[in-house]
């Protein structure tokens, strides 16, 4: 048996805890409802396209970053902080087109 990597291992325990399963949530990203499945089982696609992701954890109410894998750049950028030159902040983007 395949070990999962983190991402894989965090979208289904977080799935364990909702009321979606694979197909489903699948279907509510706009996918096709074995998507999700091919990606945990077959690791296909490799890693969740960001609109993917982005959908998937605002429907399990997380953070996107969680289903990145190691190594793979996040979308948060560093700014400094008013009146501090030296100092920097994580600011995270946020999507905020209406519905």
């Amino acid at each position: 048996m395949n070990m999962l990597d983190k991402p894989r291992e965090t979208l289904l325990q977080l799935l364990s805890e909702s009321d979606f399963d694979l197909k489903s949530l699948s279907e509510k990203i706009g996918r096709n409802s074995a998507y999700l499945q091919q990606y945990v089982t077959r690791g296909s696609p490799r890693e969740l396209g960001e609109a993917d992701r982005e959908a998937v954890a605002r429907l399990l109410c997380v953070d996107p970053d969680i289903f990145r894998s190691e190594g793979a750049q996040s979308r948060s950028k560093r700014v400094k902080a008013p009146g501090e030159d030296s100092s920097a902040l994580r600011v995270p983007e946020i999507d905020v087109r209406p519905q």
